[in-house]
């Protein structure tokens, strides 16, 4: 059903960040720069999701929005033997172009 229900009830601001996909997106807010990654979908280096990112944290602006917060589903890093390595993928994809861009803070769970 490619997230139909999903992307009719929350609609994100996906357009106004480049993004072509509700399901990741960016948007600043008042001092940060808010980034929603989509845990379940593809992420490797060419994936869509990925291009999108490393063009996404190239145009951040540090002197308006200081702070570069991300946020995703499922953890990096956790002691859930239920999940364990659930999104060993997208770390090990994406953790490098974050540590990179000097994102101040991650939400996730």
């Amino acid at each position: 059903e490619a997230w139909v229900s999903y992307n009719t009830r929350y609609p994100m601001p996906y357009r106004s960040s480049g993004s072509p996909s509700n399901l990741w997106w960016s948007r600043a807010v008042g001092p940060l720069h808010l980034i929603s990654l989509s845990s379940p979908l593809t992420v490797q280096a060419g994936s869509l999701q990925h291009a999108w990112l490393v063009r996404d944290l190239a145009a951040v602006d540090r002197a308006a929005t200081p702070w570069l917060v991300v946020m995703m589903h499922a953890p990096w890093y956790n002691s859930n033997s239920g999940h364990a390595g659930e999104a060993e993928l997208m770390r090990r994809d994406m953790e490098p172009l974050l540590f990179e861009a000097g994102v101040d803070l991650v939400l996730s769970g």
